[in-house]
């Protein structure tokens, strides 16, 4: 009797056992700031996943999902995807924004609030029978969008009212940020001047849309470094009084009002991680979606606004290579990608100068080697969606070929990009010259699968364990 019993248990402790490797979940954080792209990498990741066994259309070279281990050996299944019946929290609209690249020839709209997606991925059971226990043949994709804006705040949580304020004034008596930040600076000075240190809260309104809009003319320019970002992108937050708070830098003599809007910056704070840090701390991967070119395009102070930017964001992320139980007990991220976005505005040899480029970005923002010792780190230059052909002309030139804003098509060289820092401003402009083309043409066949340039790779990076 005792056997059977010990029989019984162990069969169903088997059973247990194979139930947890049925299926993996995997948690994938897209962060990148406003414009890096991060709405048409995870629409474009989702279209190419849910068809994987579409033929390609004429004219397409390869599969978008090319480099991604499981795919290449025919073993990837088209992902299902599934929705939040219960409404928990609010979904990625993949569908409009996949029919706002095929079905209107345009780029999707902006991201305004924390959505999610969920992918379940399936593989072809090719293996051996023991080889199953070694991995689940089921991958519950879970990722995470959010406006980019939001990223400037994570350093937020390693500064004090005070250190926020001075660090923000003498950002906006930066060169390049002097004359945005004018009339907020002229406006504060007139209330420091009345000689009081009560301002009315008719003035203190004045006082945050002046401060907001010297962000948004910021952001217009192409800067990232713009806080509190919830005054560009509120979210949910659309009217919190917590949003009411600007810089006062201590040189300016107003106590009482510092003092409110030091209470009023810590319940910010408390907010923002309640509302989207806790979710930042439970991410499995994270591909990190930057716009060098851009930067590149709008100069030095943008370039190294871009890179103080992201270092003071990546500090907030929990980084470290575990496997087994750990994983479990501690989430941390052990698997990064570095990614420079719209690599389709230059042709092929100078996708790979980008990446060198990437590669000595990352060199300044993680100079210690922190995160690359405590996570799988890759860099790449990829395009999401690619909008244009690299090809050949008669004398042996590379140039690009793809459809412009006002729909003509003509050849264009994109010039050289610099692969190493620092960079010569001053003939970067005679050097690259970057033209941003429009999506691709209408097509009226949703099933139609969309180019792309190293998205496969890219997802091989992030996945490859679990799949």
């Amino acid at each position: 009797m005792v056997s059977r019993y010990l029989k019984r248990a162990g069969n169903q402790l088997l059973q247990e056992v194979e139930n947890l490797h049925l299926s993996k979940r995997h948690r994938m954080g897209v962060t990148g700031f406003s414009r890096a792209g991060k709405t048409v990498l995870i629409t474009q990741l989702t279209h190419s996943l849910l068809r994987v066994q579409e033929p390609l259309p004429s004219g397409m070279k390869k599969h978008p999902l090319s480099g991604l281990d499981l795919f290449d050996a025919g073993m990837l299944k088209p992902a299902r995807l599934k929705e939040d019946r219960l409404a928990r929290r609010s979904q990625f609209d993949f569908f409009r924004h996949r029919d706002s690249l095929m079905g209107q020839g345009q780029w999707p709209e902006a991201t305004q609030d924390l959505t999610w997606l969920d992918l379940e991925i399936k593989r072809s059971e090719k293996n051996q029978p023991w080889q199953q226990w070694l991995s689940a043949p089921t991958l519950h994709l879970e990722i995470m969008d959010f406006p980019g804006e939001w990223l400037a705040d994570l350093a937020l949580f390693e500064q004090t009212f005070a250190q926020w304020s001075q660090d923000a004034w003498d950002l906006a008596l930066q060169p390049h940020r002097e004359k945005l930040s004018e009339p907020f600076r002229l406006l504060l000075a007139e209330a420091a001047g009345q000689g009081q240190d009560t301002i009315p809260d008719a003035l203190q309104r004045k006082l945050v849309d002046a401060w907001k809009d010297y962000l948004q003319a910021a952001r217009a320019e192409g800067f990232v470094l713009n806080q509190p970002s919830r005054l560009l992108m509120p979210g949910q937050m659309q009217n919190f009084s917590m949003l009411s708070f600007f810089p006062v830098p201590e040189a300016i003599q107003l106590p009482k009002l510092q003092k409110h809007l030091s209470q009023v910056y810590d319940v910010y704070k408390k907010e923002v991680e309640s509302r989207l840090g806790q979710h930042f701390r439970h991410l499995d991967s994270q591909i990190i979606l930057v716009d060098l070119l851009s930067a590149l395009e709008q100069g030095e102070a943008a370039l190294h606004e871009l890179q103080q930017a992201m270092q003071s964001a990546l500090r907030f992320f929990r980084y470290g290579n575990q496997r087994g139980v750990m994983q479990w007990l501690s989430r941390k991220i052990n698997r990064v990608v570095f990614a420079a976005t719209k690599a389709d505005q230059l042709v092929l040899s100078e996708r790979l100068r980008l990446e060198k480029l990437l590669g000595a970005l990352l060199n300044e923002i993680d100079p210690g080697n922190d995160i690359r010792a405590r996570a799988e780190v890759q860099y790449r230059a990829i395009a999401a969606l690619e909008t244009t052909q690299s090809l050949i002309d008669d004398q042996g030139q590379e140039y690009l070929l793809g459809q412009e804003a006002d729909g003509r098509c003509q050849p264009y060289y994109s010039g050289r990009v610099p692969d190493t820092l620092p960079i010569d401003w001053a003939t970067l402009p005679e050097q690259l010259q970057v033209k941003h083309w429009a999506p691709l043409a209408q097509t009226a066949n949703a099933n139609q699968l969309l180019p792309a340039y190293q998205l496969g790779r890219v997802l091989n990076d992030l996945l490859k364990d679990d799949l």
